[in-house]
C-alpha cells in the first residue's frame, strides 16, 4: 500500500483542536477580552505549546467579534543583543522589510506604525505579539516591550504579548520580585497557563477521534476509513485501538520517566502507524505489536 492517495489527507485542514488547545484558546481569549497586557504560556518540550496557540490565533475574536491580527516572533539567542536587533526582528516578523543601516529608533517607529496599520483590522485595535521560546528573552527585552506597549497604548493601540516557552518561565515568574523588576512581572507574568501533553486515557481518546472525524481532513475519507479499510482492520476506526495506545503509554512510555505523552510524539506515531505500518499487520491480534513499533518510531523510546 502507498502511502501518497487521492481518498485521503493526513493534512487536516484545522490543527488539532486536542483539550488543551480548546482550553489555551478560551485562556488566550480572556486575556484578551479583560485586557490583559501580557500572559505567558509554558510546558514541557514537544508538548504542542506552539501549535496550540497558533491555533488559539486562529480562532479567538475580540468582544466585537472582529478578527486579531497575530504577530508570531521566534527568540534567537544571540549573546551581544540590542534594541536595534530586536526591533529587527519583530518587524521581519510582520513581513516588513528592513534597511540595516537605519538606526534602532527609525526602526522602532516602523514598528509602531505598522502594528498602528494592523491593529485597524477590529474596532478594539488589539493585536497579539506571540513570542515563541520566550525562556530565552532577556530582562532588558522585557523592559524594550514594556516601553513598546506603552507607547502603544498611548496611540490608541491595545498590544497583548503572549509568551510561549518552557518552564523556565515558570521559574522567572517566580525570582521576579522587588522594585526593579515588579513592573515587569505585573505586565507579562500575572497571567500564565501551563500547557500539558497527554495525561489521561480521555485526553488520548480526544486525540484518537480527531482521526475518525471526516470535518477535519482534506480529502473525501478520514484517516482511520482509508488505512484501516485496506487493512486486517477493516471496518474498525483508530478509537478502536484506544486500549493498545492506553498500555503502551501505561506500560512503556511512563515507567521511562514521562509525566505525559508529548502531542509531537504521539501524533508523530499515528501518522507513522497509518502510513508505514497498518498494511503489515498480518491478524488483528496483533495490532499492539504494531502499534508499538510505530510509538518507538516516533523517537520518544529509546531504541
Amino acid at each position: 500500500m502507498s502511502g501518497g492517495n487521492q481518498g485521503c489527507s493526513l493534512e487536516a485542514k484545522i490543527m488539532l483542536k486536542t483539550p488543551q488547545v480548546e482550553d489555551l484558546m478560551l485562556a488566550v481569549q480572556q486575556w484578551l477580552w479583560v485586557g490583559t497586557p501580557g500572559g505567558f504560556v509554558y510546558g514541557n518540550p514537544r508538548v504542542g505549546k506552539t501549535t496550540g496557540i497558533k491555533y488559539a490565533s486562529e480562532s479567538i475574536s475580540t468582544r466585537s467579534g472582529g478578527s486579531v491580527p497575530f504577530i508570531y516572533y521566534s527568540v534567537q539567542r544571540d549573546q551581544r543583543k540590542t534594541d536595534k536587533k530586536f526591533w529587527s526582528a519583530i518587524l521581519l516578523a510582520l513581513r516588513k522589510d528592513i534597511t540595516h543601516t537605519r538606526t534602532a529608533i527609525a526602526l522602532y517607529e516602523q514598528l509602531m506604525g505598522q502594528i498602528d496599520i494592523i491593529s485597524r483590522q477590529n474596532m478594539e485595535r488589539q493585536v497579539i505579539l506571540c513570542i515563541d521560546e520566550a525562556q530565552d528573552l532577556s530582562l532588558q527585552e522585557l523592559r524594550w516591550l514594556i516601553c513598546l506597549h506603552n507607547d502603544l497604548l498611548h496611540q490608541g493601540t491595545n498590544l497583548l504579548v503572549t509568551q510561549v516557552g518552557t518552564l523556565e518561565l515558570k521559574d522567572r515568574q517566580k525570582k521576579l520580585f522587588g522594585p526593579e523588576t515588579d513592573h515587569i512581572k505585573g505586565r507579562f507574568f500575572n497571567s500564565e497557563y501551563r500547557f500539558h501533553g497527554v495525561r489521561t486515557r480521555n485526553e488520548l481518546q480526544q486525540i484518537l477521534l480527531i482521526f475518525d472525524d471526516p470535518t477535519a481532513w482534506l480529502g473525501s475519507q478520514t484517516p482511520s476509513s482509508f488505512y484501516l479499510l485496506e487493512s486486517c482492520l477493516q471496518g474498525a476506526k483508530l478509537c478502536d485501538l484506544l486500549p493498545f495506545f492506553w498500555r503502551i503509554w501505561t506500560d512503556k512510555i511512563k515507567p521511562s520517566g514521562y509525566s505525559e505523552w508529548p502531542t509531537f510524539y504521539l501524533i508523530g506515531a499515528i501518522r507513522t502507524f497509518f502510513l508505514d505500518f497498518v498494511h503489515r499487520i498480518p491478524h488483528s491480534e496483533d495490532v499492539e505489536s504494531y502499534i508499538y513499533g510505530a510509538v518507538k518510531a516516533s523517537g520518544i523510546l529509546p531504541e
